[in-house]
């Protein structure tokens, strides 16, 4: 007496039995309920990433972190891409090494 779709979810061996029109919604925080905290990493990339920008402001050379040239840039946006992709994974990069 099974529901024939709960029964071929199960053997189908998807994670949920439920349909996904049957799965119960997430609950929506309530407003003002305050935020997760961030991680240690995530304090440090925003310290570091404001230590590079001033740098780079000030003309100060870091060489631990390498400036996307006009060319990678211009070839990301060549792809249909901003901009600002290429400069943060430049940036990750760099913050990334110096987290280890």
């Amino acid at each position: 007496d099974e529901d024939p779709k709960v029964a071929a979810a199960a053997s189908s061996g998807r994670s949920s039995a439920l349909p996904k029109s049957q799965k119960p919604k997430r609950n929506k925080k309530p407003p003002g309920m305050p935020t997760r905290p961030l991680s240690a990493y995530n304090l440090f990339f925003r310290e570091e990433r404001e230590r590079i920008l001033n740098a780079r402001r000030d003309g100060i050379d870091q060489p631990d972190f390498v400036y996307p040239t006009k060319a990678e840039q211009e070839s990301h946006v060549a792809k249909g891409k901003k901009k600002t992709p290429v400069l943060f994974q430049a940036m990750a990069r760099c913050v990334g090494k110096r987290w280890k």
